[in-house]
């Protein structure tokens, strides 16, 4: 059985705002949906296998605290992006939207800009927390933050015990790098990035 399937961009789109349709539990994830090529324009549906999500949830074994959850989260990121990456050519995404010489998809399929990060980090995050892996932390709508010349898109949880939203940003960090996680107000300071 083949581990990808090709589906819509708005189906992924979509899947990823609500969280559902994935399959989630405490066994192996299924067609879990990613995207990528900027903007979603291509879609995929993944199928773990049972070592795949062992190496996931082995991460969160005994977390104490919300801090430890989010340095286990940011490392769970980076495994379920090399996992999807040996699924799919997003294994060639470099940190922010372009490799250096290049200007178009073509031949870079695989590259992310940060609508795909943000929607394919918040499915990943999504994921974990369907699975019971999240005990210090909710999985919350992406975050977004606008300047004169400038938009940008990232995931976001928000710490249950204290109410402080993190931002989760997979787009600084090149395929299965921990992502950036910061809270939410400093992320929304343009000038800091």
């Amino acid at each position: 059985m083949s581990r990808l399937k090709k589906i819509s961009g708005l189906a992924v789109f979509l899947a990823g705002l609500c969280g559902a349709g994935y399959g989630y539990s405490a066994d192996v994830p299924g067609n879990i949906p990613v995207c990528y090529d900027f903007s979603c324009k291509t879609s995929a549906l993944v199928q773990f296998t049972e070592q795949d999500w062992d190496q996931v949830k082995g991460l969160f074994y005994q977390n104490t605290d919300a801090a430890q959850e989010r340095r286990r989260l940011r490392q769970a990121i980076a495994v379920m992006e090399k996992i999807v990456g040996t699924y799919t050519p997003t294994y060639r995404d470099v940190g922010l939207n372009w490799p250096p010489g290049r200007r178009s998809v073509g031949s870079d399929s695989g590259q992310m800009d940060c609508i795909d990060e943000s929607i394919n980090t918040t499915t990943y995050l999504n994921l974990l927390a369907s699975a019971g892996l999240l005990k210090f932390h909710k999985v919350l709508d992406r975050a977004y933050r606008r300047s004169l010349f400038s938009q940008h898109w990232a995931a976001q949880i928000v710490e249950t015990g204290t109410d402080q939203h993190y931002v989760v940003d997979s787009w600084f960090r090149k395929n299965g790098e921990p992502p950036i996680m910061v809270r939410g107000e400093v992320w929304h300071d343009l000038s800091l990035f």
